[in-house]
């Protein structure tokens, strides 16, 4: 998709970053996700789901694991079940659902904004 960067001296300045996505079925390979290791003799290690977020309608689940923050889960409500994972090469900062269709939009501190 476009990628829009702030005006600059009256002209707005485009860009156009394409990312590509494996589409793996069940039947592939498994796929790892790297985890971080977490040391458990410090106080209040940060492991678990560090965020979480419904889609407007209530039936899709986004969360984010803190030992795992490359890793975005999501999960079907409807059916109690795993729907995806989307795996970034970068942790992913923010997570934000549109407001009216099942669209989920994720950042990762970067310039683009990834899509799903």
């Amino acid at each position: 998709g476009a990628v829009t960067s702030p005006i600059m001296g009256g002209l707005a300045a485009h860009a156009v970053a394409r990312s590509a996505y494996e589409l793996l079925k069940k039947h592939d390979p498994a796929v790892r996700l790297n985890a971080i290791k977490v040391d458990p003799d410090k106080p209040n290690p940060k492991t678990g789901v560090g965020f979480m977020q419904w889609s407007a309608d209530s039936s899709l689940l986004a969360t984010r694991a803190d030992n795992i923050p490359h890793a975005l889960w999501i999960w079907d409500a409807r059916n109690l079940t795993l729907l995806s994972v989307v795996q970034q090469i970068s942790p992913i900062k923010t997570v934000r659902w549109h407001p009216s269709e099942n669209k989920l939009a994720l950042c990762t501190g970067g310039h683009a904004i990834y899509l799903w």
